[in-house]
């Protein structure tokens, strides 16, 4: 630790794993002092810093990633907001995590809390208000939460969820779930010039998120997510359907109808809201007797299938547009007992020699 006198004769504190990086803080401090640029001495709450630290991402960052990051500083300043920032410790933010599973947040939500309070407190450590980072590394841990697994889309289960969609407003969007595994984003944002119904073939470009009540398009999560996908017959049937359907929309709409582009529209040309399909969709499914499900599950569905036909993970990481195997294998590697029971007759097969 080293310190620096002000002119008003109070002193600023500057921490560092080493004394070499302290004095390098101090002396850019000296420097900025000479500069005319303000030294802070009040001693910052957690509240405080986060706030600073989230407007200054905000440049740098997508905005729906801001705006996520926007949730996990609310939930980190209701509970240890008014915590000094050189008083926070490891255990304080285990403590913390600890109380976010508790609560019933998903171990995926308090994983990425605890990966934003981090990049926040290395970003204070740089900036000398603290030592070190005591959210970094091995120091704090997300507790240990048994994983919902999500029940699988078994071929039976996808074909009568088609069959109940048949003639309805989403049923493109459904059919096109599944045999694509699009992100709801995706769906949303899919735009008539990103698909050549006569190749075959579908273009992501965008994703269509709500940010502070505003749709916005944006970029797809990761230059994997960007990629040229064939379509199935099943899928290019029902896009066609959509695009008549569409067509017709438009002529019973008038001068009413906006003109957006995108594939999934209302009544008026306007992309869908995502809290209006989920409603809709859901609302669908119980009227027709079947089991609750999300539009993400489709997604998911999607790769049950695939896993029931015989597809390897990669051969589905590819299809999913994953960035990482691994994260293909620990999200989609859940098998339906139809597929358990038929792994067990080919191994029974292999040690008898008997079907």
């Amino acid at each position: 630790m080293t310190a620096l006198t002000l002119p008003d004769g109070k002193k600023k504190k500057f921490y560092s794993k080493t004394y070499s990086d302290a004095l390098r803080k101090l002396k850019t401090a000296h420097t900025d002092l000479q500069a005319g640029i303000a030294i802070p001495t009040r001693r910052k709450t957690v509240a405080q810093f986060m706030t600073e630290w989230l407007d200054s991402t905000k440049p740098n960052v997508r905005p729906s990633t801001h705006t996520r990051y926007g949730f996990d500083v609310r939930r980190i300043n209701a509970v240890l907001g008014n915590v000094k920032l050189t008083d926070l410790d490891s255990k304080k933010i285990q403590d913390f995590l600890k109380d976010l599973s508790v609560e019933g947040l998903s171990a995926r939500s308090i994983t990425h809390c605890r990966t934003v309070f981090s990049i926040a407190l290395g970003q204070a450590e740089d900036w000398g208000l603290i030592g070190r980072n005591p959210a970094a590394g091995k120091r704090v841990r997300v507790p240990r939460i048994s994983k919902h697994e999500v029940e699988a889309l078994t071929p039976d289960e996808a074909r009568n969820v088609i069959t109940a969609f048949a003639g309805h407003p989403l049923e493109a969007l459904v059919i096109t779930a599944m045999g694509t595994g699009l992100r709801e984003g995706e769906l949303l944002g899919l735009r008539w010039n990103d698909v050549d119904l006569d190749a075959g073939t579908l273009t992501v470009r965008y994703q269509l998120q709500t940010i502070n009540g505003e749709r916005t398009y944006t970029e797809p999560k990761s230059k994997a997510s960007c990629q040229h996908l064939a379509l199935p017959d099943v899928v290019i049937d029902a896009l066609k359907r959509q695009h008549t359907r569409q067509l017709e929309a438009r002529l019973r709409a008038g001068n009413q109808w906006n003109e957006t582009n995108v594939v999934f529209t209302t009544k008026g040309g306007t992309p869908f809201w995502g809290s209006n399909v989920l409603h809709s969709f859901q609302k669908h499914l119980a009227d027709a007797g079947l089991r609750r499900m999300t539009i993400h599950e489709l997604r998911h569905g999607a790769a049950s299938l695939l896993l029931a036909g015989g597809s390897d993970i990669r051969s589905i990481m590819e299809f999913l547009r994953h960035s990482q195997i691994s994260q293909t294998a620990n999200t989609y590697t859940h098998v339906s007992a139809t597929m358990k029971r038929d792994a067990a007759d080919r191994l029974n097969v292999a040690l008898t020699g008997t079907k």
